[in-house]
């Protein structure tokens, strides 16, 4: 099987440790960069978008403002029941026009009054002088939008005044709004000023709000429908009711939330200004942080790359020194299992790698000094192994002879035995003869037969034979005990003759564990022959 080098797993342990928490914390990073950007994208456009809107609203109250000091001049308030008509509108031709002059893009003036009289005043530019104009006319403006919508109106952020939506100018045939303000003589309503502004004026502002580098900004009535449009609008069409959360958001003053169109992530800031009932709406789309995420993402995956590419460097160039050692180690190691042990290993550092040298010489001179030992032993095994053979080959000899000389007194005594056993027979048929002897005589000598003997020979044989009995009786218990002893030394011998068996049958079985002792004593003699000692 193919075996995987140290290097190889060593570098991809290696790049597993780099490449798993630099992957880890590229996505951490790229996501929290992702949060964080987010975070601050919308927190831009909502401070933009207020900032924009506060400025608008300043743009309303100045309109606002101009129409205020309108509606406080007399020659409005009372020009019809005081002083000159003419006097009166040529003084309120000259209040109008100091107010168009002020505001930027102003197109004319109104005052119109509840009986139906109407001053129009402008101005023209001539040879760098401005030129002030004026027309009364007798019309009823009191159905007019600007007119009614101004009858009434509440004080809001500073300002009386209302604003129309646009509308085409007929006479200029552009794109204008109307802002007017009621007119009170003695806390009565007595008509209403009003001025015509070009809608650009509007739009212009609205068009011009920086929100962010991708966001645009939209302007839209209370219903939601988009007065001031942006080329760069994709998501909103026409009307704001096409929010999926319209219905929830219509009536806040403001918004900052994100909502999902044209299946992009799209954050949407909502104003509603106080004085027109119009709202700002900022939009910012995903693209606004992607160009920030990218750089982020590039700059991460960068940093990781060099971070690999460094670690890959670094784990080369260790695994290749961890290898060196290793590959000397283990060139060493293979040198004193092929038997040499006068290796020694020699390496310069202070790390593990020479703390295992250093413990390899110690261990390969501990091996060395106890091969030494061993080999001494088995020499010395050898020679007691030897002489242990000889002193067996003796005590076999001596064995034996002392088997044999056992082997003869057995003999003898067996045959001493028998002898005796016959000398006991004839000294039985010896008492027996006397004992038929005796009762003979004693029948010969009994009364009644011829004694030609003078003494009584009955008594004479008497004793005889009583000595004779008595001393045959003493013989045969001799005879007895000699034969029981010689019994007894046939069984002793017998027994030792056993026991010389078992001994010689030992000393055999020595013999033999004596030779493997002697074969195992050349073997181990033989294999140490082999090992390469440290001097």
């Amino acid at each position: 099987m193919h075996k995987k080098g140290i290097v190889i797993k060593l570098i991809s342990c290696f790049l597993v440790a780099i490449i798993v928490p630099l992957t880890f914390l590229s996505i951490m990073s790229i996501q929290k960069s992702h949060s964080v950007l987010t975070d601050n994208m919308q927190l831009t456009s909502f401070q933009t978008l207020k900032e924009s809107k506060n400025s608008f609203e300043l743009y309303l109250k100045n309109l606002g403002q101009q129409l205020n000091i309108l509606t406080r001049k007399n020659e409005l308030k009372h020009m019809e029941d005081s002083g000159s008509l003419e006097d009166n509108v040529t003084a309120i031709e000259d209040s109008i026009v100091a107010a168009l002059k002020t505001t930027e893009g102003a197109l004319r003036g109104y005052y119109a009054t509840n009986s139906g009289k109407v001053v129009t005043a402008w101005y023209t530019v001539e040879n760098g002088k401005n030129i002030p104009h004026h027309t009364l006319e007798n019309d009823d403006y009191t159905d007019k939008p600007w007119f009614k919508n101004a009858i009434g109106s509440s004080y809001r952020s500073g300002v009386y005044a209302v604003f129309t939506e646009p509308y085409i100018d007929p006479t200029t045939n552009r794109l204008i709004i109307t802002v007017s303000q009621e007119v009170k003589a003695n806390k009565e309503q007595v008509g209403c000023v009003a001025i015509d502004i070009p809608f650009d004026e509007i739009k212009k502002f609205v068009q011009n709000i920086n929100l962010l580098n991708t966001g645009y900004v939209l302007l839209a009535n209370a219903d939601g429908t988009i007065l001031v449009d942006n080329n760069r609008n994709t998501f909103i069409k026409s009307s704001l009711t096409t929010l999926p959360n319209w219905d929830n958001i219509k009536d806040q003053n403001q918004v900052n939330t994100q909502i999902n169109l044209n299946g992009q992530t799209v954050n949407v800031v909502i104003f509603n200004d106080e004085i027109t009932n119009w709202k700002l709406v900022g939009v910012v789309s995903e693209k606004e942080i992607s160009d920030s995420l990218n750089t982020i993402v590039y700059f991460t995956l960068g940093t990781a790359l060099i971070g690999i590419i460094l670690g890959i460097i670094i784990a080369i160039a260790v695994t290749t020194m961890i290898k060196r050692k290793l590959n000397y180690m283990n060139k060493a190691v293979s040198d004193v299992a092929k038997g040499d042990l006068s290796q020694n290993i020699q390496l310069i550092g202070n790390d593990e790698f020479t703390d295992l040298a250093n413990n390899f010489n110690k261990m390969i001179t501990s091996v060395s000094i106890l091969i030494r030992n061993v080999d001494s032993a088995s020499h010395a095994l050898l020679k007691s192994s030897d002489e242990i053979a000889t002193i067996s080959s003796e005590t076999s000899d001596s064995t034996k002879n002392v088997f044999a000389a056992i082997s003869d007194v057995a003999h003898s005594t067996t045959n001493q035995a028998h002898r005796i056993q016959e000398a006991s027979i004839h000294v039985d048929n010896l008492g027996s003869i006397l004992a038929e002897t005796n009762a003979y005589i004693n029948k010969q000598l009994s009364p009644g037969s011829q004694n030609p003997l003078d003494t009584d020979p009955s008594s004479v044989f008497n004793d005889i034979f009583t000595r004779a009995t008595a001393s045959t009786n003493i013989a045969i218990t001799k005879v007895e005990n000699i034969a029981a002893d010689s019994e007894e030394v046939a069984a002793a011998a017998e027994e030792v003759s056993d026991l010389t068996k078992n001994v010689n049958q030992s000393l055999i079985k020595l013999d033999e564990h004596t030779e493997e002792l002697k074969y195992m004593a050349k073997d181990l003699k033989a294999a140490l022959s082999h090992f390469k000692l440290k001097e």
